[in-house]
């Protein structure tokens, strides 16, 4: 009985020491995932940086800063980074930084204004985000909740930050046509009106607000092929210009008479007659300045002839002669000053 027992009991302890030893031996390392890691991948987009300098509110843009390893709140203009999920007391506290793309979940972000469910959204400055696009703004996604004051926090579904192609503005007055070319408008940051000739447009309009403060969809001339609405016959390859009505005509019309006018792109398509709808490859507007034919013709002075005592009616022939003179030079000198991008002088 007693050989029976040791043997039961020599056999269990065998069997502890076994699983002991197995479990010490295969035991798999534990490692660390720091989000600070200078290399390699980073869980869910989340990055570990240095503030430049103290952030007061969670949930705002950030950019790159000084250098690699440090973030700055983001403005406007600026490439956001990603979405800073801390406040920072001082320059050099750590940050986490979560990326759009790469954080596979919604994020939150600070609006500078009201927003409604399902607007895109853009940076805006210090760190905020709007569902109005400044020109050069950046989209970073979409709204999935409202938002109704300056600082209040949205639910965003984040998206690779990209230049904005359309803006929406505010219509100063009823645009009744699609694919007006607009300018900007009274308020010039978030607002948009009929643009003619001589202002600088923004964008055409893809649809219509019929309304007064209505919200319209502006394409931006940032170089893609475009509707517009032509004022006359226009043929493949023409330059087209802003015209009245925030229609487009060519540049035989335009060039024809003095002014300040603003290039938009090049005809792709044609049309026969005024209202049609043209395609054209769009561009960066271009100023032009057309200046007034010139008064003064070859010889007005040299032509005048004087006594050999010169009368009070040969002096006034000089005088206005010399005023003339003037006026063409002043004229010239008020394009040249205006910075145009090209120079245009009719023909005398």
């Amino acid at each position: 009985m007693n050989i029976i027992m040791l043997i039961f009991a020599v056999l269990g302890f065998w069997g502890i020491l076994n699983k002991w030893s197995r479990g010490f031996i295969g035991r798999r390392k534990k490692y660390i995932h720091a989000a600070n890691v200078g290399e390699g991948c980073h869980n869910k987009g989340k990055l570990t940086k240095k503030a430049d300098a103290a952030i007061a509110t969670k949930y705002l843009l950030v950019k790159v800063g000084t250098d690699a390893d440090h973030v700055a709140a983001c403005g406007a203009t600026d490439r956001p980074l990603g979405v800073c999920y801390d406040e920072a007391d001082a320059a050099e506290d750590y940050v986490a930084v979560f990326t759009f793309g790469a954080a596979g979940e919604t994020l939150l972000m600070i609006a500078n204004g009201a927003v409604t469910m399902g607007d895109l959204l853009y940076t805006a400055a210090s760190g905020k985000v709007s569902s109005y696009a400044a020109a050069g703004s950046f989209c970073v996604g979409r709204a999935l909740t409202t938002a109704t004051a300056d600082g209040d926090q949205v639910e965003v579904d984040p998206r690779g930050p990209a230049l904005a192609g359309h803006v929406n503005r505010l219509c100063d007055a009823a645009l009744t046509l699609d694919f007006t070319v607009v300018k900007a408008g009274s308020t010039p940051a978030t607002g948009c009106d009929v643009c003619t000739a001589a202002y600088k447009p923004i964008g055409i309009a893809q649809g219509t607000a019929v309304i007064t403060t209505g919200v319209a969809k502006i394409a931006l001339l940032n170089g893609d092929v475009l509707p517009a609405i032509a004022s006359e016959a226009i043929a493949v390859g023409d330059d087209v210009y802003v015209t009245a009505l925030g229609k487009v005509a060519k540049a035989a019309t335009i060039l024809a008479s003095a002014g300040t006018y603003y290039r938009i792109g090049r005809a792709v398509t044609a049309t026969t007659a005024t209202g049609q709808t043209i395609q054209i490859k769009t561009c960066s507007p271009i100023k032009v300045v057309v200046s007034a034919k010139m008064t003064n013709v070859n010889s007005a002075i040299g032509n005048l002839t004087f006594s050999s005592t010169p009368t009070q009616a040969e002096a006034n022939a000089l005088r206005d002669a010399c005023e003339t003179l003037a006026d063409d030079v002043r004229a010239i000198q008020a394009a040249v000053t205006s910075d145009p991008a090209e120079l245009v002088f009719l023909a005398a």
